[in-house]
């Protein structure tokens, strides 16, 4: 079973994009703060990282950095925003995530597409 680590401040939002993922059949490890993420990277051996890098309490862009620097493996990583930003989108090529996301146009069954697709 792969293993997700999904990275959403809005509780609503993890929760749905959590049971979506659990359907299909992916283990979720939801993280609301950078501690929690680094303490799931740590612990668990995660093949994807879902995070959202326009929530104040992360801070997704540099704990995305972090992630990069620390990590010895390339972690398949697909970004997702609440804001279309073109700017945010190319910083996030910069960092080589595999997809950047922005929620109003992606529905759980896209996101889970996705994840199916950069994990197949």
């Amino acid at each position: 079973m792969k293993k997700i680590l999904l990275a959403i401040d809005d509780d609503l939002l993890r929760e749905v994009y959590k049971r979506k993922l659990e359907k299909s059949n992916f283990k979720v490890y939801p993280a609301q703060t950078k501690k929690e993420i680094f303490d799931i990277l740590e612990k668990k051996e995660i093949n994807l990282i879902l995070i959202d890098v326009s929530i104040e309490n992360i801070k997704g862009i540099e704990v995305l950095r972090e992630i990069i620097k620390k990590r010895k493996i390339e972690l398949p990583v697909i970004v997702f925003s609440i804001i279309k930003d073109e700017n945010l989108r190319e910083k996030v090529k910069k960092l080589k995530a595999k997809e950047f996301l922005v929620g109003m146009e992606t529905s759980p069954d896209e996101l889970v597409a996705k994840v199916k697709e950069i994990l197949k």
